[in-house]
């Protein structure tokens, strides 16, 4: 079944999506065996990071990882060091090596321990760990002839980094066996109902019944991407809320659960959106495309909405209030919904959303200075005062407008904004600054006229 090569082999995937380099010091080649196999996947494109192994030539493997690095697209690499004692390591080059990366753990024992959640059971880990010092091949002959031990899903840190792996498409220890043991999906049911608070009566609302019947024949598991992945983000979406109920029965009882469950639901969403974040923007993409959260959208207001960022369509109500406060005026308060947008999941990874709330924190921002400044500046007697006036405020304001001349402009050519709207207030700002512009030269000339010219 090759349990062991899949957890290794999983674990290193994690590594890289964490850190581009990853090294990993073997003093005594035990998993070189293994390497040997990962490369050859690495060859075929099976892996998609590139592999450097000490073969003994200190100046090869240096040259080689120097090349790497000076790639442009700076590929992900993992920098396997074997039949080097650790005490030794700081005489070598490698040691920059070991400074600047992730690291695997050398010794075997401490790397077994962190490999095998969600892989092997608690009495196949003792199994492995009691015959220490053993080569690879011999950990995995003591695993060849074990059945998958599907009681390794009693274990809540074993669920999760299944449900980790399943959400972001990554192989689950699943993955890869042909013929899954009966009872397996009965079991990660109880899994995700022990660990999440999982309703099973999803299942049936989002798959049809052909699909479920042929799933539940070959014991499935991917059966539950699509259900658990709507349980939940339903989950975090309905306990973010403020002061509201959800539209939906099924939403309506995930907010009966309270806060039952809820850290370990918050905690693997938050771990999927930052370690495999583009993996997450399909899947919660995908869950609003069921339509499941239709009402939703058309009921929500932006000022219901809670601090996280679940699902697509909530960053798209903010986006509306943003254009409704800024056109009634609201500055100030666009500011705030603006800024408060800075660490935004969608913002961060979504460009176009990006470069709408750039686009809003610099409006609202222009608008305000421009009614505050008039203001201040009619309390400017002196053309002295002018001129420090001008040199800690007002300049702001000329600068600023072209900034936002400009990023209106780039904005109302991406085909995913409402053009409308925004050229509504492109005019808005452009008779405000008009107007500012007045304001400010007229009572500029009163003080000239008062106190005479420079």
């Amino acid at each position: 079944m090759n349990l062991l090569y899949r957890a290794i082999s999983s674990y290193i995937d994690f590594k890289i999506n964490r850190e581009c380099l990853v090294s990993w010091i073997d003093p005594n080649g035990v998993f070189s065996t293994f390497i040997n196999r990962l490369d050859s996947e690495i060859i075929t494109d099976k892996k998609k990071y590139k592999l450097i192994q000490f073969k003994g030539s200190f100046l090869e493997s240096i040259l080689e990882l120097h090349k790497v690095m000076q790639d442009v697209k700076k590929p992900d690499c993992l920098v396997y060091i074997p039949y080097i004692p650790l005490n030794e390591l700081e005489k070598t080059p490698f040691l920059e090596v070991l400074k600047s990366s992730d690291q695997i753990a050398s010794d075997p024992k401490q790397l077994l321990e962190k490999i095998s959640s969600g892989y092997l059971s608690p009495d196949q880990l003792t199994k492995c760990i009691s015959s220490l010092p053993a080569t690879y091949e011999q950990l995995e002959s003591i695993l060849s002839g074990d059945d998958l031990d599907l009681s390794i899903f009693n274990n809540p840190a074993s669920v999760l980094e299944f449900t980790k792996a399943l959400l972001s498409g990554n192989n689950t220890i699943l993955d890869n066996i042909e013929h899954h043991p009966k009872g397996t999906l009965l079991q990660l049911q109880k899994g995700f109902e022990k660990t999440f608070g999982f309703i099973p009566s999803l299942m049936e609302e989002i798959l049809d019944q052909r699909t479920l019947i042929s799933a539940k024949e070959k014991e499935d598991h991917s059966i539950y991407r699509l259900p658990l992945s709507f349980f939940l983000l339903g989950r975090e979406y309905v306990n973010d809320l403020i002061n509201c109920r959800p539209s939906s029965k099924h939403l309506i009882q995930m907010q009966e659960q309270g806060l039952n469950y809820l850290d370990a639901i918050r905690n693997v969403l938050k771990e999927l959106r930052q370690q495999y974040p583009d993996s997450y923007k399909t899947l919660a993409i995908e869950i609003e495309e069921l339509g499941i959260f239709d009402l939703e959208k058309q009921k929500r207001t932006s000022k219901e909405l809670g601090n996280i960022d679940t699902l697509y369509f909530e960053d798209t109500l903010h986006q509306v209030e943003v254009v409704r406060l800024i056109e009634i005026h609201y500055y100030k308060e666009a500011l705030s919904l603006a800024k408060g947008r800075s660490d935004s999941f969608w913002k961060k990874n979504d460009p176009n959303v990006e470069q709408f709330w750039n686009w809003a924190e610099l409006t609202s921002s222009l608008a305000q200075m421009m009614q505050e400044t008039s203001k201040s500046f009619q309390n400017v007697k002196n053309l002295e005062n002018v001129l420090d006036v001008y040199q800690s405020d007002l300049y702001r304001i000329d600068r600023e407008y072209r900034s936002f001349c400009r990023a209106t402009e780039m904005l109302m050519q991406s085909p995913s904004q409402r053009h409308f709207g925004i050229s509504l207030i492109r005019k808005q700002i452009w008779k405000e600054y008009s107007e500012w512009i007045e304001s400010t030269n007229q009572h500029y000339q009163a003080i000239c006229e008062k106190n005479g010219f420079l």
